[in-house]
């Protein structure tokens, strides 16, 4: 994007907001158009007033969280509009992979990463379309992989004397030498057999059930979220015999029958994804509800999910679902395999 004129979304409390408004002049000569301040509390933000903003500016590139593309992707003009920029960055949360590869051979997509406390991590782009969703972080970043299991990988961040520009989360925590991300990592290739790293999600979204087999969270969301019925969901389960799953609907869902939308869902959205650090995962169809329409889930600026919000407003609602799945193990279940057996979708998880 050096030279670009940008639209950003960021609000400017951001780090990427900061970054993209100051930094990028001076370092790479963007120059940054802003959103008006009601706009940034709106999340995503109005379609068309986004296009008309880019229009108007001669904005060229956008910088942006996932949110929005997923939002621009429901409407045909407004993703055939993100197709014809010249640049389409997010940050943030993960980008839907279906988003992202039907996004990736019309334009130059690619996600920046950092946190507002470290700063941004910066990668090299790659010119292999099918890697959009990777890194290859600059070596002066000081990033550096730690092992978890297997192709599992956690990042850290190591302080090194001579780069300090690009390591402004020391200025954050002078007396580190070295940072944990808490962000899970599995490397990959591009055509050219350069090597990349693939986010797996956050270490903190990591699920230990009361016997041990332990999930991430966000590997089994990504997979129900492709369902055509789920607008957003979260599941849970620490210190659980099974998980939980708590699924808020798409507006075309409202109103229909309930038992209907979770059988729908439940009985359809069939995902395997191998994980070889943990036996096989089964949530019981008792454990599956549809979130209240009066208790939406609460979300950042950024448009993801607080999860830890979500889980203390639906505090009774969990326990009313482990309640009703118990008394079923009284019903002539005597074991856990047999409460599992009946109905069950099985998650190997990656």
């Amino acid at each position: 994007m050096v030279n670009a004129r940008t639209l950003s979304t960021c609000a400017p409390q951001w780090v990427a907001g900061l970054s993209f408004s100051l930094n990028a002049a001076v370092f790479i000569g963007m120059t940054t158009v802003m959103l008006p301040p009601e706009m940034y509390l709106t999340s995503p933000p109005d379609r068309q007033a986004i296009m008309s903003i880019c229009q108007t500016t001669g904005a060229e590139s956008i910088i942006t969280p996932p949110s929005l593309i997923e939002d621009f992707y429901t409407d045909r003009a407004a993703f055939d509009f993100l197709k014809s920029l010249k640049y389409v960055c997010w940050l943030g949360a993960g980008l839907d992979h279906k988003v992202g590869d039907a996004l990736a051979p019309h334009t130059n997509l690619f996600p920046v990463i950092g946190a507002t406390e470290r700063g941004t991590c910066l990668s090299f782009e790659s010119d292999d379309v099918e890697m959009w969703k990777s890194y290859e972080f600059v070596p002066e970043m000081g990033c550096r992989m730690e092992r978890v299991s297997d192709d599992l990988y956690e990042l850290h961040v190591d302080r090194t004397s001579e780069w300090d520009l690009f390591q402004c989360g020391f200025y954050t925590f002078p007396d580190l030498n070295s940072i944990d991300a808490k962000e899970l990592y599995s490397p990959t290739v591009d055509k050219n057999g350069d090597k990349r790293w693939i986010s797996r999600g956050r270490k903190d979204d990591l699920v230990k059930l009361s016997w041990l087999a332990k999930f991430h969270a966000t590997h089994i969301e990504d997979a129900i979220a492709q369902h055509s019925l789920v607008a957003a969901l979260i599941v849970g389960g620490e210190g659980r015999e099974v998980p939980y799953i708590i699924i808020e609907p798409k507006a075309k869902a409202i109103g229909a029958d309930p038992t209907k939308i979770l059988d729908e869902i439940y009985n359809t959205v069939i995902y395997g994804v191998n994980d070889k650090t943990s036996k096989e995962i089964r949530i019981p169809r008792e454990m599956v509800m549809l979130s209240d329409p009066s208790l939406p889930f609460k979300r950042t600026m950024k448009g993801t999910i607080m999860r830890k919000e979500v889980e203390r407003t639906y505090e009774s609602h969990i326990e009313a679902l482990y309640m009703g799945w118990r008394n079923r193990a009284g019903k002539g279940y005597e074991t856990l395999d047999e409460i599992l057996t009946e109905k069950e979708q099985i998650f190997e998880l990656d």
